[in-house]
């Protein structure tokens, strides 16, 4: 895959609205009682991107390992800020005096099709843009579906650790409730890598594997060993790409390709897995590349006359 050839537009996300309607996806306000806060960039280049008032959608061109072959499909992820309740761990929609923290959230939603039938898997990440006040991500969310079922699996942060619950349709993965010593998370990199990528930890780390390698690859929910670096590499625009690679001691690989200065956009990745059935079994790599980006308050935009949006975006 070439992560060299793909040009997007960004543009910066938020939403802020603190009225709570059933049934609408809206964006909350910024509680007074919230600041927005600094980050290794100016505090003021860092709101004007993040607390604009428009949400940062990005498509990308999808070749899924699954089964031992490529598939294709299409994956996309919404960037966005909103208040967070830190006990309550749910998005803040109401005033109150309950201890809240601005987080980064992604939604990163990606489906494929395999033969007659297709998947959709949906990540979210919420990631508190104060990192110094709130070292780790408070939560993750993961759901898939496909024809024979779906499963479902959350990550609270708890005390010093992370409390996992998983609920599936599927006998080996069952219904769980498993206590996680604290470690990286790989859902919580890509919510970091738009923080600040050189945070990320490098050389030896321990790091509980992603919600979607524990669903399709049918891996124990437990912190893993790896190696991690970060690479600076020159596309053929001329400018800079980070790179982060994780290898896991499965052989497992992680990459994810990454702009060089803020705001840090994400132009795809690569994941090397063993796919497949018994000797069958075949090392592929996963692939996905830079499509196309708008800036949208997408959660007012629901009526028939906003599908044509759609089309900017490739879907």
């Amino acid at each position: 895959m070439s992560h060299n050839t793909h040009r997007a537009f960004w543009i910066p996300v938020l939403a802020i609205f603190t009225i709570s309607l059933l049934g609408f996806c809206l964006a909350p306000e910024a509680d007074k009682g919230t600041e927005e806060l600094s980050t290794p960039n100016s505090r003021k280049e860092f709101n004007a991107y993040w607390y604009a008032g428009k949400a940062e959608i990005t498509t990308y061109d999808l070749e899924q390992a699954r089964y031992g072959e490529i598939h294709p499909g299409k994956s996309v992820m919404v960037f966005v800020t909103e208040d967070f309740l830190i006990n309550e761990q749910v998005k803040k929609e109401q005033v109150s005096d309950k201890p809240a923290t601005s987080v980064i959230k992604l939604n990163k939603i990606d489906r494929f099709t395999t033969g007659i039938y297709d998947y959709s898997t949906m990540l979210s990440t919420f990631t508190p843009v104060d990192r110094y006040s709130y070292p780790f991500s408070l939560k993750t969310t993961f759901s898939s579906q496909d024809w024979c079922g779906q499963s479902f699996m959350q990550v609270n942060r708890r005390g010093e650790g992370y409390q996992a619950l998983v609920r599936s349709y599927f006998e080996a993965e069952g219904d769980k409730n498993v206590i996680l010593d604290s470690s990286l998370l790989e859902d919580e990199i890509w919510t970091l890598a738009r923080l600040d990528p050189m945070a990320l930890p490098q050389g030896d780390i321990t790091i509980i594997p992603s919600s979607q390698q524990f669903r399709l690859r049918h891996q124990p929910l437990a912190p893993v060993e790896a190696e991690a670096k970060m690479t600076l590499q020159v596309r053929d625009d001329s400018s800079e790409q980070y790179i982060y690679t994780v290898d896991f001691e499965s052989g497992r690989q992680l990459k994810i390709f990454m702009q060089s200065v803020f705001p840090y956009r994400i132009y795809g990745w690569e994941e090397k897995v063993k796919s497949g059935f018994g000797t069958e079994a075949q090392w592929l790599t996963t692939k996905a590349t830079m499509d196309k980006s708008i800036k949208s308050s997408y959660w007012g935009q629901n009526n028939k006359a906003d599908a044509e949006l759609r089309e900017s975006l490739g879907l």
